[in-house]
């Protein structure tokens, strides 16, 4: 942890005790997914971002059961449209990214982008609104009109498709090789670089079980989440095309390997060859999966 985070946990801590020593909500910057997992565990807050399923967001410290009320959360939404469609140059999350850069506000002012055709609806602090409408006039190449609006529509939130997959584990480098087709050294990787979160919080245990409804985000390559989780038969999982780890002329429920050193080596069937046990059940875990149309939208 460096200077500059160690000075944004110790801020969120403020913002959290003067919470509960004032009795009223406090609220923190917008907030990456790293950011987020600064909190430390067991705070009592909230991630608010404008929508369901926001990535960025700003945490907002307290609890109604403790404070009797609910938080009103200073954030905005702006919509920001091609002025013509005709002549819209093509504006991507970069795009859109870089010319409220270009005005001078601040990264933490901001929340998510959410992109559609010919415009986006930007979620920002209320103290930022104003100024992205009067002062934001061209996204590249293309001017633009905006306006402020009371939420971001429905039609333009990401919608998660729905999927099963199987897998031998639970753990989440199983699950995050299985969602997006990598070897399970490809996933390590990713959290040797600290891009998988599970409920906003790092995890950089390739072996942390993450519980069925959980939430897992991989930067740069979108989320899915845990909804439900079932055992089912090797045999089962073969007959739907499913089944991996064992072919139809080998014992089922059995893979070949050696035997104290003797016999062909693991792979190779013949006379000698010894095996060991596989696993009976594979998990099935059904998942709602949301891929990120823009690689870098949510990076920082």
């Amino acid at each position: 942890m460096n200077e500059e985070e160690r000075y944004l946990r110790a801020h969120l801590e403020e913002l959290a005790e003067r919470s509960r020593s004032r009795g009223m909500w406090t609220y923190s910057d917008f907030l990456s997914l790293y950011e987020q997992s600064l909190i430390p565990a067991g705070t009592p807050f909230l991630r608010l971002g404008g929508y369901e399923g926001a990535e960025r967001v700003i945490a907002a410290f307290g609890s109604e059961e403790d404070l009797g009320y609910g938080p009103t959360p200073p954030l905005s939404v702006v919509r920001v449209a091609a002025a013509s469609a005709r002549f819209d140059a093509g504006m991507g999350h970069r795009d859109f990214l870089g010319a409220l850069m270009g005005l001078g506000i601040k990264r933490q002012c901001l929340g998510d982008i959410v992109v559609g055709d010919h415009e986006a609806c930007v979620v920002c602090l209320s103290s930022a609104a104003e100024h992205i409408r009067d002062q934001l006039t061209s996204v590249g190449r293309t001017t633009v009109t905006c306006e402020l609006v009371d939420s971001v529509p429905d039609v333009m939130v990401p919608q998660p498709e729905e999927r099963s997959v199987v897998v031998a584990s639970l753990r989440i480098d199983a699950l995050v090789s299985a969602v997006y087709h990598l070897s399970r050294g490809d996933a390590r990787t990713l959290f040797e670089r600290e891009l998988v979160f599970c409920d906003g919080r790092l995890i950089d245990a390739p072996g942390y079980r993450p519980a069925p409804g959980s939430i897992v985000s991989v930067r740069g390559r979108g989320r899915f989440r845990t909804a439900q989780q079932r055992a089912r038969r090797e045999s089962e999982a073969r007959e739907r095309g499913a089944g991996r780890g064992s072919l139809p002329h080998r014992p089922a429920g059995l893979l070949p390997g050696r035997t104290g050193g003797k016999g062909p080596a693991c792979g190779q069937t013949g006379r000698g060859s010894g095996y060991r046990r596989y696993g009976q059940l594979r998990q099935r875990y059904d998942l709602r999966h949301q891929s990120l149309t823009e690689p870098a939208a949510y990076e920082t």
